[in-house]
């Protein structure tokens, strides 16, 4: 069933129900697992992140620009449910007190997403209120295509006098490929507009209200329209359809305009010193665009695509900026930077950029995380450890290697538990909760209580009650460690809770009555 006759791709209905998912789904659009956001939502490319922002700020602060009284802004567009955004205020945070406050000049962070549910649940989000309090951080409601009508929450600033006319870092993690796009195609020397129709494949389910649903029947179809320059109002813009036209053979493209003119704006805004700062799925080069023929949609929650982020390289390549990707990109997913107008040529930007991107960066932590949680044979502690750290204590990474660490246990030394208690608490100061994945604090309960550590063990066992509500695995293991401190009231009223809470569950049962009756307690008394 045709829902839309071929048009002008940034014109199609496509974008409005794109918009209206988000809106509507808010943070469950990630909770939920629709959306995909771990690999750019941990402390390892928080640190890589904060460790190139503190680059740029190096750079700025040893430049010979004027001094201004407006702060930095760092800009994240999209930010989602907020873990990201949080984790990286906690990277630069640290960093900046081992660099010394007074050496670097002051910056603000701004988190901002279509969907105000997002907004509004960071305003209420325990973490965040000290990064409120602070003054370091502000939120606001944004569409990226309706930049002027942003105000910021708590100073009631436009985003424009937030910047100031002062340098700006903008962040656009797996934003672009969710913006409004055209589409075009080269062939023989000649391009043409991509004209892209609806069809709903489904079409005895009828039309959906649930642009979730929907999404997961849409198909497109595509019809190429010889066209010549000029076709847009920026003539920047077509200066890009016209590398295209010199350069490629034969390919389809999409072209990023809306996430284009929101640069142009901010550029403009920020007195021409703008750093973006970008991890996706994308295509950095245009042989990478050679020969394609369709719009590389994918379902992911919504539909998204392979980002043409050469086209972003090319509109910072005509404004005297750079680009700097992997020496071998992987467009699956890596970490790209573009710089106009950097300061003291961005020497310490693009150092940090080598040493936490190049050499390695989050593409490669990603695979040595996939390949981790895939093992099979046994962990040497030394190894889990190593891991650990390396990912700045990823509590969801902590999560998946459980089962390895209590079994590395056994051989453990007591150097090696001393780190690993020193990991779990800073993987639960690293928690940001969104109503998704493991539960951290159980898993770093039951870890300490088999260190041997049951009052530390009961504290995590309480905050996971806290936050995830009262469960019967989690009033065994507190009368497990009642038992172990040798308070065995408080033992036998937690075994009963569980016991009486989880009939669904007969392994927390049969331990319950166990631990009842080696406390010679009725397992059939009420609790």
């Amino acid at each position: 069933m045709e829902l839309e006759s071929p048009c002008r791709f940034s014109e199609s209905m496509y974008w409005q129900l794109q918009a209206e998912y988000f809106r509507q789904e808010g943070r469950s659009a990630w909770s939920s697992g629709a959306v995909p956001f771990r690999g750019t939502s941990n402390p390892f490319i928080a640190h890589v992140y904060a460790q190139i922002i503190l680059g740029f700020l190096h750079d700025f602060a040893r430049s010979d620009r004027k001094k201004s009284a407006q702060p930095v802004t760092i800009l994240e567009l999209g930010a989602g449910p907020g873990r990201f955004g949080f984790l990286l205020l906690r990277a630069l945070h640290q960093a900046i007190h081992q660099a010394g406050v007074g050496k670097l000049p002051r910056f603000q962070y701004v988190m901002t997403d279509l969907a105000d549910a997002n907004v509004q649940s960071w305003l209420t989000h325990p973490r965040l209120q000290p990064f409120f309090e602070s003054g370091m951080l502000d939120v606001a409601t944004l569409d990226v295509a309706a930049l002027d009508a942003c105000r910021l929450y708590h100073s009631g600033h436009s985003l424009e006098s937030c910047l100031g006319g002062a340098p700006v870092i903008v962040i656009a993690n797996y934003l672009f490929d969710v913006l409004v796009h055209d589409a075009f195609r080269v062939e023989a020397g000649k391009l043409h507009e991509v004209r892209v129709g609806l069809e709903q494949v489904e079409a005895e389910t009828g039309h959906s209200d649930n642009p979730s649903t929907l999404f997961r029947q849409l198909r497109f179809r595509q019809e190429n329209e010889p066209i010549e320059l000029p076709y847009y109002v920026e003539a920047g813009f077509d200066a890009i359809l016209n590398d295209y036209v010199s350069t490629l053979r034969s390919a389809t493209f999409l072209f990023p305009v809306v996430g284009l003119r929101c640069l142009e704006r901010l550029r403009h805004w920020s007195g021409g010193c703008m750093l973006l700062m970008v991890s996706d799925k994308a295509r950095i080069r245009a042989e990478q665009l050679e020969g394609r023929t369709g719009l590389s949609m994918a379902f992911s929650g919504s539909l998204t695509t392979t980002v043409n982020l050469d086209a972003v390289a090319r509109w910072v390549g005509h404004r005297g900026g750079t680009t700097l990707a992997p020496l071998v990109p992987d467009k699956g997913f890596d970490t790209y930077l573009f710089g106009i107008g950097l300061p003291k040529e961005g020497r310490a930007t693009r150092w940090a950029y080598q040493r936490h991107v190049v050499e390695f960066g989050p593409r490669a932590w990603l695979d040595l995380v996939s390949d981790a949680v895939r093992r099979t044979e046994p962990w040497s502690m030394k190894a889990l450890l190593a891991h650990l750290r390396l990912s700045h204590a990823d509590p969801e990474l902590l999560v998946r290697l459980e089962e390895p660490l209590v079994t590395a246990m056994a051989e453990a030394g007591d150097q090696e538990r001393a780190m690993l208690v020193h990991l779990l608490h800073q993987a639960w100061d690293n928690h940001f909760a969104i109503g998704a994945g493991g539960d951290p604090a159980f898993v770093i309960g039951r870890l300490l209580r088999r260190l041997k550590l049951p009052e530390q063990a009961l504290h995590y066992y309480r905050l996971s009650q806290a936050e995830r509500g009262a469960a019967p695995a989690c009033d065994l293991h507190m009368g497990l460690c009642w038992e172990m401190l040798g308070e065995h009231a408080q033992a036998i009223h937690h075994h009963r809770l569980a016991l009486e809470a989880g009939q669904a569950d007969s392994g927390v049962c049969a331990v319950a009555r166990k631990a009842l009756l080696r406390l010679g307690a009725d397992p059939g008394a009420d609790p």
